[in-house]
């Protein structure tokens, strides 16, 4: 939406409404989304990883696009960045089964 309005959402749920559909399907609030609140806090991946398993994944793809590994380290999940810092380049391309 671009008329910039300020979304509050009452504290009486009597008085509370829902946001207008536009509100949805507008780019600049999405893009606010994925800079804002997407990239800047903590998600859920609902992975199996399997234990010794190195698995590559990526968060929102189409959104933040952020490669990471998924590795079992003895029944313990850990996350990584897929991305060589130093080349640029992708670590595991494909997981291995």
């Amino acid at each position: 939406m671009q008329d910039n309005t300020n979304y509050v959402v009452a504290p009486d749920i009597e008085r509370a409404r829902s946001l207008p559909g536009a509100f949805y399907l507008d780019p600049a609030v999405w893009a606010a989304q994925r800079r804002h609140l997407f990239a800047e806090s903590w998600h859920v991946l609902l992975e199996d990883v399997g234990a010794g398993e190195v698995v590559p994944t990526n968060l929102l793809p189409g959104a933040l696009d952020e490669p990471l590994l998924l590795l079992n380290d003895e029944g313990v999940t850990r996350c990584f960045s897929n991305v060589c810092t130093h080349r640029g380049a992708i670590l595991v391309e494909q997981r291995k089964l």
